[in-house]
């Protein structure tokens, strides 16, 4: 499977949502996640950053290119708060 399948589904988990439920919001369809999440299809710079922007993570981050969920910039030039956790995610990966 395609890693950002994973990362798909894991940031739709983290966020207690159903596919239809992120279909709806963002305006893909079911099927498209599914595909998405499975490894079957890829997607679009403009669907990456689409899911990117809903989750509120880094393209970055839902591509697997890093283990952190916004590029440090971001979280500076954004003004979050400076108690946030910046650790990485942890890999399932054994």
């Amino acid at each position: 499977m395609v890693k950002y399948g994973n990362n798909i589904a894991a940031e739709r988990a983290r966020a207690g949502i159903r596919r239809a439920d992120l279909a709806e919001a963002t305006g893909f369809t079911v099927h498209q996640l599914r595909s998405w999440e499975e490894g079957k299809a890829q997607m679009n710079g403009e669907q990456i950053i689409a899911l990117a922007r809903f989750f509120n993570v880094s393209s970055d981050f839902l591509l697997g290119l890093s283990d952190y969920r916004l590029s440090f910039p971001s979280i500076i030039l954004s003004g979050v708060p400076a108690n946030m956790d910046y650790s990485p995610i942890e890999s399932k990966e054994a």
